[in-house]
């Protein structure tokens, strides 16, 4: 069948695909394509609209009945896959992209997307085998470089994933992931002057990061570079003012500065933040409250100046 018909190209759809989750199909002329193809197509695109508006389950409808149509109109599986991604329905997804890389074994990033699907579902063998794939079709695919490096993380291999995050830095230093990646990595290591010189690189070619600066800021704090620390935090809140980790962070950063008033002050913000967002997990509450507490107990036990002669 030719690309014409199909109604777009292998090559086109890859880079739009990555910036924009889902991609609208062309038509195909009226005597090479048939009419279950026509309508495939036209399903296509109205899932792409509704994708666009917000409404998922339409768009998953839409799709649904574009491949039920044209089981072979592969911008319908890969768009459904992507759909059933954000839905979270993995097993969905991996089955669509597994028909996909059947219809075309040269599409690295059907390939890629598929492993991403995999190792949610924790297949890690085959979701290995999927990233493995991708990077030999297209070895400068540096999601699945840095998505290679998460999962061989899970599998115990921290230099492998050293090294799967590097080349992923390396094809394309603006994306900021693999550098927070490989910081958090050196930081569990306890690599802490190793994680500090990779994340002052990212945060050097990704100035607007907020999540970068905060891992730096935890860097710096693991050095008991304190003043540096407590910079990194508020550059991370005054690019990300809702990033409640990284007021914690700062807080926590105060008290190891010995600025008691501003560690409470900061870390009394944070729980009161915390009592109402359920982003915030039940372990960060507990240890601001505790550093309050403790910080309570040492301003109670500091020595009272003298009192002054009447």
């Amino acid at each position: 069948m030719s690309t014409e018909c199909e109604g777009w190209r292998t090559r086109s759809w890859a880079a739009p695909l990555a910036l924009l989750g889902l991609v609208l199909a062309t038509s195909c002329g009226r005597l090479s394509c048939s009419p279950q193809r026509h309508r495939a197509i036209a399903q296509v695109n109205a899932g792409v609209r509704a994708f666009a508006d917000g409404q998922l389950s339409a768009a998953q409808r839409e799709l649904e009945q574009a491949v039920e149509q044209d089981p072979t109109l592969a911008i319908a599986l890969a768009n459904l896959a992507k759909v059933y991604q954000q839905l979270g329905r993995w097993e969905l997804a991996q089955a669509r992209l597994t028909q996909l890389v059947a219809l075309e074994p040269g599409n690295a990033r059907a390939f890629y997307e598929l492993g991403k699907s995999l190792q949610k579902l924790e297949r890690y063998e085959e979701a290995q085998a999927a990233y493995t794939r991708a990077l030999h079709l297209s070895p400068n695919l540096y999601v699945a470089h840095y998505e290679l490096g998460t999962l061989l993380e899970v599998l115990g291999q921290p230099k492998a994933a050293d090294a799967a995050y590097r080349r992923a830095i390396q094809i394309n230093p603006r994306f900021e992931k693999p550098f927070v990646k490989l910081g958090r990595l050196y930081l569990k290591e306890d690599y802490a002057e190793l994680a500090m010189q990779v994340l002052q690189a990212g945060a050097a070619v990704n100035d607007a990061s907020a999540e970068i600066y905060d891992f730096l800021g935890l860097a710096y704090q693991q050095l008991k570079h304190h003043d540096r620390a407590i910079e990194s935090f508020r550059k991370a809140l005054e690019l990300e003012p809702d990033r409640h980790v990284a007021l914690f962070n700062l807080g926590m950063a105060y008290a190891d500065a010995d600025r008691r008033a501003l560690a409470e002050q900061t870390l009394t913000r944070f729980t009161e933040l915390a009592a109402s967002s359920r982003a915030i997990t039940p372990e960060y509450r507990k240890a601001a409250s505790e550093k309050i507490a403790e910080l309570h107990e040492a301003q109670q036990g500091a020595p009272q100046p003298p009192a002054k002669l009447q």
